[in-house]
């Protein structure tokens, strides 16, 4: 921004008008020039490629989610959905009741209690009356137990079991036991349950006994006997085998196959309002399935073609924005690669989570789209927060096709967010930040919800259920934003404030570094750091970045302090014996060693820019003139001594290749940049100089300060050493009568007291603004 006409420069520092000029007619480019020029560019191309593969990616992603079942049993259904090709349906309930048949159908499994077998055979032989042949009465002892293997005595519960079921058969397993595999355990008798005799009914079990008794070949003398000796006690011979029996029933049931039926195309299938069943979602899902097979192209395509549109219309907004007012992240590619990565994070985080569980669908949403804006507010500004976390908003709407409230909820949780986080200067900022945006979140879910929403019982709950899961959403984003907030001023190469504020503490390693090696570093960065802060809020820039930077922006001089002027006690100055271009060297180091100390320090990136570019390229003035009249010293012995020994003049040594003095290179004494970026560091090498400069005036008097403020102001200036930060000469002409002011503050004239009879000296002629400028290592 450096003007050629150097007079006109000064009127303007000066506040005097600046005469009118005829202002040259430009020669206006072809659209089509300035089209070719941006296209060509690398930085355009890089922009390009991300542009496209984010377009791809989103709108595939897009597309597909919104072809996948976004429902799930237990919803309310948002609107009712018609068939629309035809389906295949299992019917859930009539393949239910099929299997309970076939379960009910298989008989039940009872299990011989062979000890009871022995003890009724017992019995039995005990009864023997006298005079009967003991192996007659065996025999039909066992006769008898073989027909009472085949005719259970069971319990009341046992003659329950039996006759439930559709089975008119059971099962009798004699001398089995329990099979390891009950899959594959051995058929036993099957019988008419009507054969089982209820043991704990006297009556009928005598009656039934007294028959199968006769039926053995026991007499009609010897029956009332034998029936005594079953019935006492009266106890069963056969038990339910439930393992058995359970495997038998579910054997039966597995092989029935599962009732299919077809759905016409209209077939109503999810109505507005209604909790959707498992049948529903069933239907609902394979309605879907059959749709994208036999649906023609000219009905999926126009859907998924509109999905990458819409992505391609995001990135060109986002685009025009970043170049129209980014300039800075248009510039690095990496930076446009980073904001199309979080996005498309969030969209898949959004996309997934919902098709994993739809119920929490609005904590899917919710949280990545709040986690964007909020990084982006950190990472950039307000404005750039706003228009991506609002297009982010757009599309994760569109991903899961929630409804239109859904954006108004998410661009309301954007809004507060951004309007409570301007800049964090402490972990409270954040959480009230966090805690505005989730009752907003919420509040905003409730009402829309409420307005856009089924207004029947079970939606008014869900939308309870999701008011609450909005809030959780913006209270999960914040946390996250909290934990991760070092990653994110890493990547992005920020400070925020609140790092700021701690890199400013006193007890910071490196400042304390600074204090102990250099102190009087440590004091000039201190007065810096209070001048150029209030120059800063004179025209709007970052006050406490300006003010840590000017803290950390000599660091470097800690390295060497004897060799800088404000840490020199007295004694002989180290440069006395050092060449000019040695001591060049050295003052000029420290701003390596600084960027050296910031990282080891490991320092945010920002203030790296402060130390590299508080000096820009400019002259190192005190050691070029003590060059230049070494140099001129040197030839004028040399003209006025002609001859040498030889008889050889000067001229003549040279063309022999003899060493001669020659005048230095203002190159080889200037700063090796780069010139300040930033408004902040254009404020800091304006104010550095002005505080160094000032310690060398006799008597700093408010005019002779602001004068030199001026002076070194127009230096700088037509120096072109803000030519690549956006300083406007309103800001230049704020910013001096800033310093001006607080440099006359801290450097006011104080009241002479009286020292005795010895008057007080005379102080000497006021040094002229060109004197004055040249820098404290002299």
């Amino acid at each position: 921004m450096a003007d050629k006409g150097s007079n006109k420069v000064r009127n303007v520092l000066l506040g005097k008008p600046r005469p009118r000029r005829a202002v040259p007619r430009r020669r206006v480019r072809p659209v089509l020039e300035i089209v070719v020029e941006i296209v060509s560019t690398p930085v355009f191309l890089w922009g390009l490629a991300i542009g496209l593969v984010f377009v791809v990616l989103a709108g595939s992603l897009i597309g597909w989610t919104r072809e996948q079942a976004i429902v799930a049993p237990g919803m309310v259904a948002r609107e009712t959905r018609n068939a629309r090709v035809e389906f295949s349906q299992t019917n859930a309930q009539r393949t239910e009741f099929e299997r309970e048949t076939a379960r009910q159908n298989t008989p039940r499994v009872f299990a011989a209690l062979e000890a009871r077998f022995e003890q009724i055979r017992a019995g039995v032989l005990a009864a023997r009356p006298e005079g009967v042949n003991e192996g007659d009465w065996a025999a039909r002892a066992d006769a008898l137990l073989g027909i009472l293997r085949r005719n259970p005595l069971l319990d009341d519960d046992a003659i329950r079991i039996a006759s439930e079921g559709l089975a008119r058969r059971i099962e009798l397993r004699t001398g089995l036991g329990a099979a390891d595999g009950i899959e594959e355990a051995p058929a036993g008798e099957f019988v008419p349950r009507d054969q089982a005799i209820p043991v704990e009914s006297r009556a009928d079990a005598r009656e039934a006994l007294t028959r199968l008794a006769s039926v053995a070949g026991f007499e009609e003398a010897q029956v009332a006997a034998v029936v005594e000796a079953v019935t006492t006690p009266p106890e069963p011979t056969f038990v339910v085998d439930e393992v058995v029996l359970l495997a038998r029933q579910n054997a039966a049931a597995a092989l029935v196959q599962t009732a299919v039926e077809r759905r016409g195309p209209g077939w109503q299938i999810l109505t507005r309002g209604e909790k959707i069943t498992p049948a529903a979602y069933e239907a609902y899902r394979n309605e879907l399935r059959e749709y994208r097979v036999e649906a023609r192209w000219w009905e999926l395509w126009p859907a998924r073609l509109a999905a990458l549109a819409v992505a391609a219309m995001s990135v060109a907004l986002v685009a025009g924005y970043i170049a129209a007012f980014q300039p800075r992240v248009a510039r690095r590619p990496q930076r446009l690669a980073w904001i199309a990565g979080i996005v498309l994070v969030a969209l898949a985080i959004t996309a997934l989570g919902t098709l994993l569980d739809p119920n929490y669908a609005v904590l899917f949403m919710t949280a990545p789209v709040m986690l964007v804006s909020m990084l982006l507010v950190i990472a950039y500004d307000q404005r750039t927060a706003a228009v991506v976390g609002s297009i982010a908003a757009l599309l994760a709407v569109l991903t899961i096709a929630a409804p239109l409230s859904s954006y108004g909820v998410l661009v309301l949780g954007i809004g507060v967010a951004v309007w409570r986080l301007p800049e964090i200067r402490d972990r409270r900022t954040l959480v009230s930040m966090t805690m505005y945006a989730a009752a907003a979140l919420a509040l905003g879910q409730l009402l829309l919800g409420a307005i856009d929403r089924p207004t029947s019982r079970p939606g008014l709950v869900e939308i309870l259920g999701d008011a609450g899961l909005a809030g959780v959403g913006g209270l999960l984003a914040g946390g996250i934003t909290l934990f991760v907030l070092p990653v994110v001023e890493r990547a992005f190469g920020i400070a925020t404030g609140m790092t700021l504020i701690e890199l400013r503490d006193p007890k910071h390693e490196l400042l304390k570094e600074v204090q102990r090696r250099a102190p009087g570093t440590y004091n000039h960065s201190l007065n810096v750091a209070s001048i150029a802060e209030a120059a800063a809020e004179a025209i709007g820039a970052d006050s406490l970045l300006t003010y840590v930077g000017a803290l950390y922006h000599d660091v470097g001089k800690a390295s060497k302090p004897e060799y800088f002027v404000e840490n020199q006690s007295g004694g002989p100055n180290r440069h006395d014996k050092l060449s000019p271009a040695m001591s060049v060297l050295v003052i000029v180091g420290h701003v390596k060693d600084g960027l050296e100390m910031a990282r080891e320090y490991r320092l945010p990136k920002p203030l790296h820019h402060f130390i590299e570019a508080h000096h820009g390229t400019t002259l190192v003035e005190f050691f070029y003139n003590r060059a230049k009249k070494q140099s001129s010293k040197e030839n004028g012995e040399a003209e006025a001594e002609p001859k040498d020994g030889k008889g050889r003049d000067p001229k003549a040594k040279e063309a022999e290749g003899e060493s001669a003095s020659r005048p230095p290179a203002e190159i080889d004494y200037r700063y090796p940049g780069p010139k300040p970026k930033t408004r902040e560091v254009a404020i800091l090498m304006l104010a550095d100089a002005v505080e160094s400069t000032t310690r060398t005036m006799a008597e700093p008097t408010p005019s002779r300060i602001d004068a030199l403020v001026r002076e070194l102001a127009h230096k700088r200036l037509v120096d072109g050493q803000f030519d690549e930060c956006d300083l406007t000469f309103r800001d230049l002409q704020l910013i001096v009568e800033s310093i001006g002011k607080s440099v006359a503050a801290i450097y006011h004239a104080r009241i002479q007291y009286p020292a005795g009879e010895k008057p007080e000296p005379k102080p000497k002629d006021p040094p002229s603004p060109a004197q004055l400028a040249e820098p404290k290592t002299a």
